[in-house]
């Protein structure tokens, strides 16, 4: 509990607030819970601190055209140990006549117990969704999204793989491969004495088939992959296990409508929240955890293809029989397949807070 906030205050009351070797010594405790580092140190500086600072955390996301965006973190006032969870961007899907296969969704990286002093900082960067290749080819792939510390990374979650187009008439096209999880074994003695890691891949895009495009890939979740997009005539859509808390794989649809008769689109893949683990999309391009649904309206309705999906979605394929064409009216974006959802990167720390259960 916090020391009184008034009356006397002895080295030994400071020793079993606060911690420390014995004998004390008001030397030991310079800098601890925001007392000064320079200058004379008085007991009052202590009056009413608690060595548990009340719990917060910081978002990081991607903005502008860069393939990553740099953040840099400063480490607050009284903080000692960290968590941190990455999320890597969606890739693209493709586009082409007949139908592009659906781009990977993002891995998803936390790390526990990251050691750091206050007024320190970390190197923050968030991928990028991968953006859209244009017409008649395939998609471009999600970036990572990492942390260092010191000059070395502590924590990564890789980007999704784009989905495969062309200017050819191929049949199938490919989904990309959902972004890899990274092996963080070796860097775990640099991020902190007691940290450890846990890393799971993001969901494969959709393979296309004849008139019928592939849905994009879930993004990953805390304990297990995302979901697969649609892959029509093949395997359809693969759910993540209900308990990963993971996005679920987007869906293929055919579109008629308007002067034209013949357009494809998958959709995006589920998104995967950053505030801790919970159900997993029950439904193709729903989110897991709390990440943002993929959505679509049919024809005749505003179409958000292009929304939803937040974090690490892959992108769904796009076909039409002409290039450059856009159903007006149907689907909204710019030719070529959708682009991945962005990544990001969140850190917290607080008493009894980690990931992935205790993170909100």
């Amino acid at each position: 509990m916090p020391l009184q906030s008034s009356g006397s205050i002895s080295l030994n009351d400071l020793q079993g607030e606060f911690g420390g070797t014995h004998p004390a010594s008001m030397s030991e405790y310079r800098g601890l819970d925001c007392t000064p580092f320079t200058g004379p140190i008085k007991f009052s500086d202590f009056y009413g601190k608690d060595d548990f600072i009340s719990p917060g955390g910081q978002l990081f996301e991607h903005s502008g055209n860069s393939s990553t965006k740099y953040h840099q973190f400063t480490v607050p006032c009284g903080v000692f140990l960290v968590h941190i969870i990455c999320v890597g961007g969606g890739g693209a899907g493709g586009e082409t006549l007949w139908a592009g296969g659906g781009g990977g969704g993002g891995s998803l990286t936390y790390v526990n117990n990251v050691d750091v002093t206050p007024g320190m900082t970390l190197d923050v960067y968030v991928g990028r969704g991968g953006p859209t290749g244009g017409s008649r080819s395939s998609g471009n792939a999600g970036t990572e999204s990492y942390v260092r510390k010191n000059g070395v990374t502590i924590a990564r979650a890789n980007g999704g793989s784009p989905g495969i187009g062309g200017p050819g008439t191929p049949n199938p096209n490919a989904g990309g491969n959902g972004g890899t999880a990274w092996n963080g074994s070796s860097a775990m003695s640099s991020a902190g004495v007691n940290a450890s890691y846990n890393s799971q891949r993001g969901g494969a895009g959709g393979i296309s088939k004849d008139d019928r495009a592939g849905g994009g890939g879930g993004a990953a979740g805390y304990t297990g992959q995302g979901g697969a997009g649609e892959s029509p005539e093949y395997n359809n859509s693969q759910l993540p296990s209900a308990f990963s808390g993971a996005g679920a794989g987007g869906r293929s649809i055919r579109i008629f409508g308007d002067s034209y008769t013949g357009a494809e689109a998958g959709i995006r893949g589920g998104g995967v929240g950053v505030f801790g683990k919970g159900s997993s999309g029950s439904g193709q391009g729903l989110g897991g955890s709390g990440g943002s649904d993929a959505n679509f309206v049919g024809a005749g309705g505003t179409t958000l293809a292009n929304a939803g999906g937040e974090y690490g979605a892959g992108g769904g394929g796009w076909g039409v029989d002409q290039p450059g064409q856009v159903i007006q009216g149907i689907l909204q974006g710019s030719a070529g397949g959708l682009s991945g959802a962005d990544g990001a990167v969140r850190i917290i720390w607080g008493t009894n807070r980690s990931f992935p259960n205790n993170a909100s």
